[in-house]
């Protein structure tokens, strides 16, 4: 791969826009009125779902990781892609409170926590000079995901209803991620931003050892 100025700057874009669109579920309470008032059920049984989601998203980072080391963080990206927009699309299907936890809880928040994981750490390996800047930038556009996507959200359930909104967002959050993970391109080990002298503890960090599970279990700081 030919390295160049625009190349770290394409993988922070691919990162950015992928964190947009996933963030962007955190505008789920937005679904639980109207799911409720289709099918009978509670406000707490359909938040349910977000908890279940969120334990899954965290359970599952580390696999995220793992996928990006052994493959390439794009496969990982499109492995989590397939389980987060079909677990979207599954959820305009759902009737049943067991469904939704399945469909939203377990497969679109395994999605989600195999996409990240993929993310943020392959964009700071190419920003060794700018770490807190670019991480900073990403959390933002996670910020920015539920701001710019309730509205359009909100748009379809009053059009559509709450269940072909889920289907048209799983359908948008496909193409969309899908669209820039192509960018997102592992950093060659050892590779530095030209012109850029690493501090002593920077440079010391570059050559940190990365450590499987169980090796980092094994260490005096776990």
């Amino acid at each position: 791969m030919k390295i160049t100025k625009a190349t770290r700057w394409r993988v922070f874009a691919g990162v950015w826009i992928q964190s947009l669109f996933t963030s962007a579920t955190a505008f789920f309470s937005l679904f639980c009125l109207p799911f409720c008032n289709q099918f009978g059920w509670s406000n707490s049984d359909f938040s349910m779902a977000y908890t279940i989601y969120m334990f899954i998203y965290c359970a599952v980072g580390f696999l995220g990781g793992i996928l990006a080391e052994k493959l390439q963080p794009r496969v990982a990206i499109y492995i989590g892609l397939v389980l987060f927009a079909g677990g979207w699309i599954l959820t305009g299907f759902a009737s049943s409170i067991p469904f939704l936890y399945i469909a939203y809880g377990v497969i679109a928040g395994a999605g989600a926590g195999t996409i990240y994981p993929a993310c943020l750490p392959t964009a700071l390996k190419w920003f060794p000079d700018k770490s807190g800047s670019i991480s900073g930038l990403v959390q933002a556009g996670a910020a920015c995901g539920p701001f710019i996507m309730s509205p359009i959200a909100q748009m379809l359930i009053d059009n559509f209803g709450a269940p072909m909104a889920c289907k048209i967002l799983g359908v948008v959050f496909l193409i969309g991620v899908g669209a820039v993970a192509w960018m997102i391109v592992p950093c060659p080990d050892g590779w530095t931003p030209e012109g850029w002298v690493p501090s002593a503890q920077q440079s010391k960090e570059l050559h940190t050892k990365d450590y499987n599970i169980p090796q980092m279990v094994k260490t005096p700081i776990f």
